[in-house]
């Protein structure tokens, strides 16, 4: 939450047991403070960062490879559509890779690998569709260590 921001409504949930002219005492706005002065809402200022965090506690995924994964698929998504298109999949798979000369990776091996992780088949992949993939692969690169 941004400094100076409203507070978000569903903080005073508990507090809504009140009359609406009576005061709140001092034991009360303590316990309010202590249930929602770390919650995820007040600490965590970016708005996807928040999501990358739902994203994460959803999918088992730890934060950290979220982030990669999103950082990756932010760097492939040229045009910020929010979508990665077979054009361009191939920045994705070559960083991961580690080609430096995208044409050591076969045009159709960039196909394949762009159809088994569009998981809809409508042509474009979505961060979801990719972190699935993605992690489906981190996991594999790291029990072959």
């Amino acid at each position: 939450m941004e400094p100076g921001a409203d507070i978000p409504n569903h903080f005073f949930s508990g507090l809504d047991n009140r009359d609406s002219d009576e005061a709140l005492s001092f034991e009360d706005f303590l316990l309010w403070t202590i249930q929602t002065a770390y919650v995820e809402d007040m600490v965590v200022v970016d708005e996807r960062d928040r999501e990358m965090r739902k994203i994460a506690r959803l999918w088992g995924v730890p934060i950290n490879e979220v982030e990669q994964a999103r950082s990756a698929f932010d760097r492939a998504d040229k045009d910020r559509s929010g979508t990665v298109e077979l054009h361009e999949f191939g920045t994705i798979l070559c960083s991961l890779m580690k080609v430096k000369d995208p044409s050591d990776v076969p045009d159709r091996t960039v196909q394949r690998i762009f159809r088994e992780v569009d998981i809809d088949l409508d042509g474009s992949i979505t961060f979801a569709e990719f972190l699935t993939w993605y992690s489906r692969m981190t996991r594999a690169a790291r029990s072959s260590k």
